[in-house]
This record gives structure tokens, sequence and C-alpha cells, in this order.
């Protein structure tokens, strides 16, 4: 389901934002102060999936100025200077500064001027690949003698699917491993796996996911499919049904056009396909299952994802399921990740 939903920024505080530099606008985007929790998540309603507020900011060097790393990075996510400096909890000019140092020091230019903020060059995206390699393996480096202690940044993606499930566990992360700073966002499965790729996320929790390359993928528990039927259906009084049943009938795929190629997509398809049976399959256009089931003959095969108590669920003949899985990129497995991983096998095998 690759349609990327609108989420809600997490604001913590609010403060002043500087005058504009490099073409970014005052009091653009979320401001904060050095009280920000180390915990912060992201709902699936509002605004841009994964541009959540970043509590990291930038950590100086004993005894030198601070790494242009993290820096850097921020102003890379952020795409302005403006938003990148309410971020940093520093002014537009002095952060304009700080990139223009950079530059210098490297000889290249890593940033052109756009008319809503900056853009990264050829040079800037080659920057960016290497700090964020860089920055992991300085956090991971920090666990040794303490293994069982991650520390550092860990960037989240959660599925929409069971959302509230996965931001418990995210929170009963952080609270066994405190001196990880969790940033965590709800997205579609597809988006998310893309964003874990892209090195945006640093793991994420996906539902049956199309596997990708360079990404490694741990199995947490397999999810039981039903049917869920709108209760003025004329199949929502049976207890069960097959797939015969359903031969015929109209079964709701999910992201509208978009969403052919995803993995939940691709499951109900290939579920009908080994029965040798013909549903009449319409591509809704909403995101989850749950919100379209509106009229009296809407029929979907789906995890639970939070359907209203009024929609009928009718068991499924034979039985079938979806996969979560966490993933993550195989050459970025720094401790916390590896932590969240064996956390989250835990927390599945006791479910």
């Amino acid at each position: 389901m690759p349609a990327e939903p609108r989420t809600r920024r997490v604001r913590v505080e609010s403060g002043r934002a500087a005058s504009p530099a490099w073409g970014g606008r005052a009091g653009c985007g979320p401001v904060g102060t050095s009280r920000q929790p180390s915990w912060r998540s992201v709902d699936a309603e509002l605004v841009d999936p994964l541009r959540a507020v970043s509590a990291r900011g930038y950590r100086a060097r004993r005894g030198g100025r601070p790494s242009p790393f993290p820096v850097f990075i921020v102003v890379a996510e952020e795409g302005n200077i403006g938003r990148a400096a309410a971020r940093l909890f520093i002014t537009q000019p002095a952060l304009s500064r700080q990139m223009r140092r950079l530059e210098e020091e490297l000889g290249a230019q890593l940033l052109i001027r756009v008319p809503r903020g900056v853009e990264l060059t050829g040079s800037g995206r080659e920057l960016l690949d290497k700090a964020r390699v860089a920055l992991a393996a300085a956090e991971d480096a920090l666990t040794i003698g303490r293994g069982s202690e991650p520390r550092g940044r860990l960037a989240l993606g959660v599925t929409m699917a069971s959302h509230q499930e996965w931001f418990g566990l995210a929170e009963a992360f952080h609270e066994r491993y405190g001196a990880v700073d969790m940033e965590v966002h709800s997205a579609l499965s597809d988006v998310l796996q893309r964003r874990v790729a892209g090195g945006e996320l640093d793991a994420a929790i996906v539902l049956e996911p199309n596997r990708l390359p360079a990404l490694t993928y741990h199995h947490m528990r397999d999810e039981p499919l039903s049917v869920w039927a709108h209760p003025g259906h004329r199949l929502a009084d049976r207890g069960e049904l097959s797939l015969r049943d359903l031969e015929g009938v109209r079964v709701l795929l999910v992201g509208g056009a978009a969403g052919r190629t995803s993995g939940f997509n691709r499951r109900v398809r290939r579920l009908f396909d080994a029965a040798g049976m013909r549903p009449q399959f319409q591509e809704a256009p909403d995101l989850v299952p749950m919100n379209a089931l509106r009229t009296p003959d809407a029929l979907s095969v789906s995890v639970a994802t939070g359907f209203p108590d009024a929609v009928a669920r009718l068991t499924l003949v034979p039985a079938a399921s979806m996969s979560y899985e966490v993933v993550h990129r195989t050459d970025a497995g720094t401790a916390a990740v590896r932590a969240f991983a064996a956390f989250a096998a835990r927390h599945a095998r006791g479910a």
C-alpha cells in the first residue's frame, strides 16, 4: 500500500525562529528547547509522514568545535535553513555560516538555493550518505563493552496496521534502553521500507513487505487474515467464509491504482489465485481497509487494523495469514537497531 499518508508533527515546546537565510523563512517548522524528551511519536493523520522534530541536535567533539555531520544531516533532511535551525536550536545566520565553512573545508558546493529552501548538489548527496554511515558507526562504537546498553539515535517506523501496539512497543523499548534517543513515525509499509533503504529511518515494523535488496528482515509474527464486512453486507451474518464463498463477490483492495503492487494487496490477490477463485476486486482510494468499508456491499480480506466494532469479522477458511517483520539496512545494523530487533522478537513471542 504505497501511497504516503498525511501525518501530524509532534510539537514539544515552542520558541523563537531567527531571521531568514539561504532562502529560508522565519518562523517555519517546529521549534523547541533543550528540555525536549528523548522519545517522540508521529501519527498518521496530518502533514508529511517522516519529517518529525529531532531532539538530537549536534554533539560536540571533546576539546573541539561541534561535528559538522549531524548539522549537515539536519539541513539535508529539512531542505530549509529556517526549519533546520529550529531543530538545532541555533540561529539561521549561524547555521548558514557553518554550512559555508563546511563547503570551504571540503572544497565543494553542497547546497544550492531554491525558492522553498535548499537542495543538495551531487557532492552534497555523497556527503549525506557518508555522514550517516559515519554517525551510525560512531554511535555504535560507544556501545563497546556495554553490548546490552545501546545508545544513540533510533528513528523507527511503524506500519499503520496495529500502529497503537507498535507505539506501545517503542515506548516499552525506550523505558528499557533509556540511552537510546527515539523517534517513532507511522506510515504505510512500502513507504517505510523506502525510507529505511534511503537512510531516513534506522528500522521499521512492516506488514507483508515486498522485500527490497540491501535490507535485512527479521520475522516477528504471523497475523491471521479475516473477512471484514459492512454490517449491512449480505454475508455479514455468516460465522465463517471460504474463498469459494467469495467467488464473484466485490472485494476491496486499498491504496487505489498506486497500491496495486503493495505487499498487502499482492498477498490478497495471490490468496485467491492459488485457490482458483475470481472475486470482483475493486481498488478503493483509502490507505487502510477499515476506512474503506462504508457501503453495504463493502467487504475486505485483512488482518485486524482497528476496524470499528460494528464491522462484521468472519473467520476465513482455510486459515491464512500475513507477516509482521522488522526491517533495517544490511550495512547499518547499529547496536540500537540490533537491540530493538531482539526486543521486538521477544515481544512477538510473548504476544
